[in-house]
This record gives structure tokens, sequence and C-alpha cells, in this order.
């Protein structure tokens, strides 16, 4: 689901979902969250039983928490995505790629 914040009511919309929601995600900064009030202590006040996720680079305090550093991992093509390959008959390397 995408909730456009700019939007009057997406604030009442969002606390009316997590009344009832089991797991939160999010992966925005931790200004991000605070400033729209998505951060836990808010949501945890909504709904005490809520599972509440953040998927930042550099967590949620301290002097980097505002820089960006997860959109690379989240939107790459597979869990263990590399710039490298595995050298031609080492055991990395795909069978059908044999040759």
């Amino acid at each position: 689901m995408t909730l456009d914040y700019s939007k009057e009511g997406a604030g009442e919309i969002v606390q009316k979902l997590i009344r009832t929601t089991d797991v939160f995600i999010t992966k925005l900064p931790a200004t991000g969250v605070e400033e729209v009030r998505l951060d836990y202590e808010t949501l945890h006040e909504i709904n005490p039983r809520l599972i509440y996720a953040s998927l930042t680079g550099y967590g949620l305090k301290g002097e980097q928490r505002d820089m960006p550093g997860f959109d690379y991992l989240a939107t790459s093509p597979g869990p263990a995505y590399c710039t490298c390959r595995p050298s031609r008959g080492s055991s990395a390397w795909p069978a059908d790629r044999a040759g």
C-alpha cells in the first residue's frame, strides 16, 4: 500500500490501519519517521502489540542516522547482489555455464 503523506487525512488513515496491524516496516530515515509521526513511540501508543521494523543503513540513533544507505541493498536484483562474478570452474560458477 502506498500513502501520500502530503495529502490531507493521510495521518488519520495510517492511525486507523495501525490499530489492527501486526507488523509495520519502514525504510524512512529517523527524521523522516519522526516528521510524519511513524516512529516507534507514536505507533506503540496506538497499538502496543505492533511489531516495528526499521530498515535503515545506519540505524535510528547517532550522527549518521539520516544518511541514505539501505536503498542499494533493497533494490538489488537479488539477496546477494555482487558486481563481480566467480572464476570459471569454481564451485560458485553455475553448472550450465561450464566451459
